[in-house]
């Protein structure tokens, strides 16, 4: 009946022996890991710029009616005999809404 008693008392204060070489280790491994963050020259994925993105793009909505735009003022100068060098031609689809509206 001695035997579990003495295994008892052996195993008293294991965790606090465990823990006492383990959280160094532990400590270590957590400044690793921040150091790795705050290297120099090293670009995190909390400051690095985004790359550029292209503005946006027309719709092919607008696309269409900007060569119809196109088309309809270079067929009513042309009937009233105007020639222009260079046509530019504006379409402003802000208010643009779908056909089954």
């Amino acid at each position: 009946m001695t035997l579990p008693g003495r295994l008892k008392r052996e195993e008293t204060g294991s965790v606090v022996a465990e823990l006492v070489l383990l959280t160094p280790l532990l400590i270590l491994v957590l400044l690793f890991v921040v150091a790795l963050d705050a290297w120099p020259g090293r670009a995190s994925t909390s400051t690095a710029p985004l790359p550029k993105q292209p503005g946006p793009r027309p719709s092919p909505a607008t696309r269409t009616a900007t060569a119809m735009a196109q088309q309809t003022a270079t067929a009513a100068l042309g009937s009233d005999n105007v020639t222009c060098a260079q046509l530019s031609v504006s379409t402003d689809t802000a208010q643009f809404q779908p056909a089954d509206w």
